[in-house]
Parts: structure tokens; sequence; C-alpha cells
């Protein structure tokens, strides 16, 4: 048990080091985000770092199965129709919480929390308190300045920062 959890790691090690080269992606988009093609839907599949493309190199499917092994649910047994469905942070809040204030909304994403943000307009509208993991996922850079910037415009102010984990903390100043 402890060789195989060594190897397993020293394995993500040298996947997180060595840079992939272009057999190993299916291409990059517009904003610069790397991407996979799934081979049974033909979907693209984003990858919040470069270097986790390594990951896919054997599909999409061999992926899945590695993370279902590692969250020891690999014993699960799950139909296509148990696939996930991106929607807008907006749409899922809407539909089940059509009303009230939102005290508390954690948005961590892995690198993603800019586009989590620009799909809750409304959401954000009757939110009090929003705080942000925007650490160093995109090819080492923080989302912190996009979070920021989105978060000011929506009306929020900075209220406090943990710089070793890139948190932020905000607060409406919309407050009802």
């Amino acid at each position: 048990m402890k060789a195989t959890r060594f190897r397993d790691s020293a394995y993500r090690k040298w996947l997180e080091i060595r840079r992939p080269d272009t057999s190993e992606y299916s291409g990059v988009d517009d904003a610069g985000y790397y991407f996979v093609h799934d081979e049974h839907t033909g979907s693209p599949v984003f990858v919040s770092h470069q270097r986790r493309l390594a990951y896919y190199r054997n599909g999409v499917e061999a992926r899945v199965s590695n993370l279902a092994r590692e969250y020891c649910v690999d014993n699960l047994s799950l139909t296509s129709s148990d696939q996930v469905v991106v929607e807008r942070l907006d749409d899922v809040v809407n539909r089940n919480f059509p009303s009230g204030r939102i005290a508390v909304l954690k948005v961590e994403a892995e690198g993603f929390e800019p586009e989590v943000l620009r799909g809750a307009d409304q959401t954000l509208q009757r939110t009090d308190v929003v705080t942000v993991d925007a650490g160093e996922e995109r090819e080492g850079k923080s989302t912190a300045p996009e979070c920021v910037n989105i978060l000011l415009k929506a009306g929020f102010e900075l209220r406090q920062v943990f710089l070793r984990r890139g948190v932020f903390l905000f607060e409406s100043v919309k407050k009802p």
C-alpha cells in the first residue's frame, strides 16, 4: 500500500513538472485555455493548467477512471445520465434559491473563478459576502486581478486577504 501511494505521488509530481507537447492536447481557445476533446462526446474538456494536460494523455475516460480510484469511488456504478452539466451560477441559484439574500458565496473553481463570477450577475446582487480562492492556477498566474475587478464592478469592497493561499473576502456595499 505504501509503495503504491509513493508511486502515485511521484507520478503526479512528475506530471506537474514536465511540459506536455502538442500531441497531448487538442488546442488552446481564444482565452488561452488548453483543452482536450472527449473522444466519446466530442466535447472539449478544459484544463486549468497546461501541465495538467498530461493527466489526459491516455484520454478523458482514463483520467476519469484514475480520479475515481484516487477519490476511492472507483467501485461505484455510474451511467451516462450521471454526467456533469455545466450551468451558469445564476441559473443554478435562481432555480434552487429563487428569492432572499445570500449571506456568503464561496468561489473555489480551480482557476475558473472569473468565469464563475461572470455567470453570477444576478446572484451577486443578492449576496452579502463573497470569498474567492484566486490562487496561481493558470500557468502560475493568479486569477485574483480578474476576480477583484469583477467584484468591484458588482458593488463589493475588498475587506480581507490571506495572501499565502490567495483568498480574498469581499463585502457588498449595497446591503438592504
